[in-house]
Protein backbone atom coordinates (compact mmCIF):
# COMPACT_ATOMS: atom_id res chain seq x y z
CA UNK A 1 0.00 0.00 0.00
CA UNK A 2 1.40 3.43 -0.88
CA UNK A 3 -0.19 6.89 0.24
CA UNK A 4 0.86 9.61 -1.55
CA UNK A 5 0.23 13.77 -1.99
CA UNK A 6 3.38 15.21 -4.05
CA UNK A 7 3.40 19.38 -3.71
CA UNK A 8 2.72 21.67 -6.10
CA UNK A 9 5.47 23.36 -8.38
CA UNK A 10 5.48 27.20 -8.25
CA UNK A 11 3.88 28.97 -10.84
CA UNK A 12 5.48 30.78 -12.96
CA UNK A 13 4.27 34.20 -14.78
CA UNK A 14 1.75 33.46 -17.53
CA UNK A 15 1.61 29.80 -16.89
CA UNK A 16 -1.67 27.63 -17.13
CA UNK A 17 -3.62 27.10 -13.92
CA UNK A 18 -5.92 24.07 -14.10
CA UNK A 19 -8.53 22.48 -11.89
CA UNK A 20 -8.16 19.01 -10.00
CA UNK A 21 -10.75 17.64 -12.78
CA UNK A 22 -9.30 19.41 -16.04
CA UNK A 23 -5.98 17.90 -14.23
CA UNK A 24 -7.45 14.70 -14.47
CA UNK A 25 -8.99 14.50 -17.54
CA UNK A 26 -5.81 15.64 -19.00
CA UNK A 27 -4.07 13.19 -17.67
CA UNK A 28 -6.35 10.19 -18.43
CA UNK A 29 -6.53 11.76 -21.93
CA UNK A 30 -2.70 11.61 -22.67
CA UNK A 31 -2.26 7.99 -21.35
CA UNK A 32 -5.42 7.00 -23.92
CA UNK A 33 -3.14 8.46 -26.88
CA UNK A 34 -0.19 6.44 -25.78
CA UNK A 35 -1.67 3.21 -24.93
CA UNK A 36 -4.40 1.69 -26.64
CA UNK A 37 -5.25 -0.98 -23.46
CA UNK A 38 -6.54 1.72 -21.65
CA UNK A 39 -10.18 2.79 -21.28
CA UNK A 40 -12.76 4.19 -18.58
CA UNK A 41 -15.79 3.48 -17.93
CA UNK A 42 -18.83 4.18 -15.09
CA UNK A 43 -22.00 5.96 -14.41
CA UNK A 44 -22.42 9.00 -16.41
CA UNK A 45 -18.29 9.41 -17.66
CA UNK A 46 -19.35 9.07 -20.79
CA UNK A 47 -21.93 11.86 -22.51
CA UNK A 48 -21.64 13.86 -19.45
CA UNK A 49 -18.43 13.98 -18.40
CA UNK A 50 -18.71 12.95 -15.04
CA UNK A 51 -20.59 13.92 -12.28
CA UNK A 52 -17.63 16.31 -11.19
CA UNK A 53 -16.31 16.85 -14.39
CA UNK A 54 -12.99 14.42 -14.34
CA UNK A 55 -13.82 12.63 -18.05
CA UNK A 56 -14.89 15.57 -19.66
CA UNK A 57 -14.08 15.45 -23.38
CA UNK A 58 -12.86 12.22 -23.68
CA UNK A 59 -15.77 10.55 -25.28
CA UNK A 60 -15.84 13.24 -27.82
CA UNK A 61 -11.96 12.07 -28.67
CA UNK A 62 -11.81 8.32 -27.93
CA UNK A 63 -15.29 7.38 -28.54
CA UNK A 64 -17.84 4.76 -26.92
CA UNK A 65 -15.66 2.18 -26.93
CA UNK A 66 -12.83 3.15 -25.23
CA UNK A 67 -15.33 5.94 -22.67
CA UNK A 68 -18.20 3.13 -21.55
CA UNK A 69 -21.14 4.56 -19.62
CA UNK A 70 -22.65 2.02 -17.40
CA UNK A 71 -25.77 0.83 -16.06
CA UNK A 72 -26.46 1.69 -12.04
CA UNK A 73 -24.90 -1.91 -11.06
CA UNK A 74 -21.77 -1.26 -9.16
CA UNK A 75 -20.81 -4.71 -8.95
CA UNK A 76 -21.53 -5.72 -12.12
CA UNK A 77 -19.07 -2.79 -13.89
CA UNK A 78 -16.73 -3.30 -10.97
CA UNK A 79 -16.30 -7.10 -11.97
CA UNK A 80 -15.66 -6.10 -15.16
CA UNK A 81 -12.97 -3.78 -14.81
CA UNK A 82 -11.25 -6.78 -13.00
CA UNK A 83 -12.15 -9.10 -15.63
CA UNK A 84 -10.59 -7.36 -18.39
CA UNK A 85 -7.41 -6.01 -15.92
CA UNK A 86 -6.56 -9.50 -15.93
CA UNK A 87 -7.29 -10.04 -19.50
CA UNK A 88 -4.43 -7.64 -19.98
CA UNK A 89 -6.21 -4.28 -20.71
CA UNK A 90 -5.99 -1.51 -18.12
CA UNK A 91 -9.51 0.14 -17.28
CA UNK A 92 -10.10 3.50 -15.52
CA UNK A 93 -13.67 2.64 -13.48
CA UNK A 94 -15.08 5.24 -11.28
CA UNK A 95 -17.48 4.49 -8.53
CA UNK A 96 -19.51 7.56 -7.99
CA UNK A 97 -19.69 7.71 -4.68
CA UNK A 98 -17.12 6.12 -2.43
CA UNK A 99 -19.77 5.19 0.12
CA UNK A 100 -21.07 2.74 -2.99
CA UNK A 101 -18.17 0.29 -2.00
CA UNK A 102 -20.29 -1.95 -0.10
CA UNK A 103 -22.17 -3.03 -2.82
CA UNK A 104 -19.21 -4.06 -4.94
CA UNK A 105 -17.09 -5.31 -2.16
CA UNK A 106 -16.77 -8.38 -3.05
CA UNK A 107 -15.06 -7.61 -6.45
CA UNK A 108 -12.82 -4.71 -5.26
CA UNK A 109 -11.20 -7.00 -2.38
CA UNK A 110 -11.97 -10.94 -2.94
CA UNK A 111 -10.78 -10.23 -6.86
CA UNK A 112 -9.48 -6.66 -7.57
CA UNK A 113 -6.65 -6.61 -4.61
CA UNK A 114 -6.25 -10.39 -3.72
CA UNK A 115 -5.70 -11.90 -7.34
CA UNK A 116 -2.36 -11.34 -7.70
CA UNK A 117 -1.73 -13.11 -4.60
CA UNK A 118 -3.79 -16.07 -5.57
CA UNK A 119 -2.30 -16.39 -8.96
CA UNK A 120 1.38 -16.53 -7.43
CA UNK A 121 2.08 -13.13 -9.17
CA UNK A 122 1.20 -14.40 -12.34
CA UNK A 123 -2.08 -12.26 -12.85
CA UNK A 124 -1.70 -8.66 -12.90
CA UNK A 125 -4.88 -6.42 -12.11
CA UNK A 126 -4.03 -3.07 -13.12
CA UNK A 127 -7.22 -1.19 -12.16
CA UNK A 128 -7.53 2.68 -11.43
CA UNK A 129 -10.80 3.01 -9.36
CA UNK A 130 -11.28 6.64 -9.08
CA UNK A 131 -13.63 7.86 -6.65
CA UNK A 132 -14.88 10.70 -4.75
CA UNK A 133 -15.23 11.50 -1.07
CA UNK A 134 -16.50 13.95 1.45
CA UNK A 135 -19.58 16.18 1.40
CA UNK A 136 -20.45 19.55 2.89
CA UNK A 137 -23.13 20.64 0.36
CA UNK A 138 -26.24 18.96 1.81
CA UNK A 139 -25.65 15.34 0.57
CA UNK A 140 -26.87 12.44 2.97
CA UNK A 141 -24.99 10.30 5.19
CA UNK A 142 -24.66 7.99 2.24
CA UNK A 143 -22.55 10.08 -0.37
CA UNK A 144 -20.48 12.52 2.11
CA UNK A 145 -17.93 10.39 3.34
CA UNK A 146 -14.39 9.83 2.62
CA UNK A 147 -13.07 6.20 4.00
CA UNK A 148 -9.14 6.67 3.01
CA UNK A 149 -8.10 4.59 6.23
CA UNK A 150 -10.30 1.49 4.77
CA UNK A 151 -9.12 1.50 1.66
CA UNK A 152 -5.42 1.66 3.02
CA UNK A 153 -5.61 -0.78 5.46
CA UNK A 154 -6.15 -3.72 2.39
CA UNK A 155 -3.57 -5.60 1.34
CA UNK A 156 -2.48 -5.13 -1.96
CA UNK A 157 -4.47 -1.60 -2.49
CA UNK A 158 -2.64 1.54 -3.45
CA UNK A 159 -4.28 4.67 -2.03
CA UNK A 160 -3.80 8.17 -3.74
CA UNK A 161 -4.97 11.11 -2.16
CA UNK A 162 -4.03 14.36 -4.58
CA UNK A 163 -4.92 17.73 -2.79
CA UNK A 164 -4.10 20.19 -5.89
CA UNK A 165 -4.33 19.57 -9.57
CA UNK A 166 -0.70 19.14 -10.06
CA UNK A 167 -0.48 16.01 -7.70
CA UNK A 168 -4.15 14.95 -8.78
CA UNK A 169 -2.47 14.40 -13.26
CA UNK A 170 0.75 12.87 -11.76
CA UNK A 171 -0.64 11.04 -9.55
CA UNK A 172 -2.95 10.13 -12.14
CA UNK A 173 -0.10 8.42 -14.85
CA UNK A 174 1.33 6.61 -12.44
CA UNK A 175 -1.92 5.22 -11.40
CA UNK A 176 -2.87 3.96 -14.83
CA UNK A 177 0.85 2.83 -15.94
CA UNK A 178 0.86 0.75 -12.32
CA UNK A 179 0.41 -3.00 -12.44
CA UNK A 180 -1.44 -3.18 -9.20
CA UNK A 181 -4.88 -1.74 -8.40
CA UNK A 182 -5.06 1.97 -7.28
CA UNK A 183 -7.86 3.52 -5.60
CA UNK A 184 -7.69 7.58 -6.56
CA UNK A 185 -9.67 9.59 -3.91
CA UNK A 186 -11.08 12.71 -5.04
CA UNK A 187 -12.55 15.15 -2.72
CA UNK A 188 -15.65 16.43 -4.21
CA UNK A 189 -15.26 20.21 -3.12
CA UNK A 190 -11.17 20.18 -4.31
CA UNK A 191 -12.63 19.16 -8.34
CA UNK A 192 -13.24 23.04 -9.10
CA UNK A 193 -16.73 23.14 -9.95
CA UNK A 194 -18.66 26.14 -9.92
CA UNK A 195 -21.34 24.93 -8.18
CA UNK A 196 -19.20 23.16 -5.50
CA UNK A 197 -16.85 26.08 -5.07
CA UNK A 198 -13.10 25.07 -4.08
CA UNK A 199 -10.08 25.37 -2.17
CA UNK A 200 -7.34 28.53 -3.46
CA UNK A 201 -4.87 25.77 -2.99
CA UNK A 202 -6.83 23.08 -5.43
CA UNK A 203 -6.32 25.00 -8.72
CA UNK A 204 -2.53 25.61 -9.62
CA UNK A 205 -0.17 25.46 -12.45
CA UNK A 206 -0.02 22.33 -14.42
CA UNK A 207 2.49 21.40 -17.55
CA UNK A 208 1.11 20.53 -20.44
CA UNK A 209 3.39 17.90 -21.01
CA UNK A 210 2.95 14.06 -19.20
CA UNK A 211 4.47 13.67 -16.14
CA UNK A 212 4.30 11.29 -13.13
CA UNK A 213 4.80 11.32 -9.55
CA UNK A 214 6.39 8.27 -7.80
CA UNK A 215 4.18 6.16 -5.07
CA UNK A 216 6.08 6.10 -1.95
CA UNK A 217 8.13 8.78 -1.93
CA UNK A 218 7.68 12.19 0.55
CA UNK A 219 7.40 15.38 -0.78
CA UNK A 220 9.01 18.57 0.96
CA UNK A 221 6.76 20.75 1.10
CA UNK A 222 8.58 23.44 3.32
CA UNK A 223 11.46 22.82 5.09
CA UNK A 224 12.35 24.28 8.77
CA UNK A 225 13.65 22.92 12.49
CA UNK A 226 10.51 21.45 13.40
CA UNK A 227 9.14 18.50 12.38
CA UNK A 228 5.63 18.55 10.96
CA UNK A 229 4.65 14.97 9.14
CA UNK A 230 1.21 15.08 7.64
Amino acid sequence: MSTLTSTAAKPQQNERRVTIARAMAEAVAQEMRIDPRVFVMGEDIGQLGGVYGNTRGLIEEFGAERVRDTPISETAFMGAAVGAASDGMRPIVELMFVDFFGVCFDAIYNLMAKNIYFSGGEVKVPVVMMTSTGGGYSDGGQHSQCLYGTFAHLPGMKVVCPSNAYDAKGLMVSAIRDDSPVIYMYHKTLQGMGWLGTEPGATVHVPEETYSIPFGKAAVVREGTDVTIV
